[in-house]
């Protein structure tokens, strides 16, 4: 049975739990108390930086990630309920939405499938091909676009244009994402947070389970 929370909160999250190796902020809703919620919770690597290569790597990792949980989490068992894994400047996040009293259930899900992740050559090749694709489109776009796109990158401090990371992605292999994979959530830091109908306790409680 779906309990709306009778907290309200201002506009802005406070944070609730700060650890060495990770904090967590909370906003419960404070317009609509409608059984609904976004959890996020971002895995920030200081090494992704540490050369270009670990860019395209993260781009991959994330496209793989996506990919085996898809499969993993059976979409009918968490029905009103959505997930996506994102790359970012610098990591990555999970983003959960839907029904706030199931979010604990799928990130459970989530976190036994991200740790139990085995990639395929074929499965690799696959995303792989479809990154490339991807960025390849991004070739033809009109040149107004184009010129967005470039200014967009010059922007960010570590950004690669798309023809930058088609090279790099091209000569990336098996291995390198397989070495990428084990090695990427050491010495990390988990930054999360919860807004929308869920209590204190229900946020503390699934932060603990990431």
């Amino acid at each position: 049975k779906l309990k709306l929370q009778e907290e309200r909160h201002s506009g802005v999250p406070e944070r609730i739990e700060a650890e060495p190796s990770a904090e967590l902020w909370y906003k419960p809703l404070d317009r609509f108390l409608l059984p609904q919620a976004s959890s996020f919770y971002s895995v920030i690597q200081p090494r992704i930086y540490s050369d270009q290569s670990q860019v395209v790597l993260l781009d991959l990792y994330s496209a793989l990630l996506n990919d085996h949980l898809t499969e993993v989490v059976y979409p009918a068992s968490f029905a009103g309920m959505s997930f996506k894994i994102y790359p970012h400047m610098r990591g990555l996040t999970l983003r959960i939405d839907g029904f706030s009293d199931k979010q604990g259930l799928l990130l459970e899900a989530i976190v036994q499938g991200f740790k139990e992740a085995q990639f395929t050559p074929a499965q690799f090749e696959r995303i792989r091909y479809q990154l490339l694709t991807r960025w390849q489109n991004v070739e033809k776009n009109a040149p107004y676009q184009r010129a967005v796109d470039i200014v967009d990158v010059l922007l960010l401090e570590h950004g690669l244009q798309v023809e930058e990371k088609i090279e790099l992605l091209e000569k990336v292999s098996f291995a390198d994402i397989e070495r990428f994979a084990a090695q990427f959530t050491e010495g990390a830091y988990v930054r999360s947070m919860n807004s929308g109908n869920l209590s204190r306790d229900q946020a503390i409680a699934m932060q603990k389970i990431f």
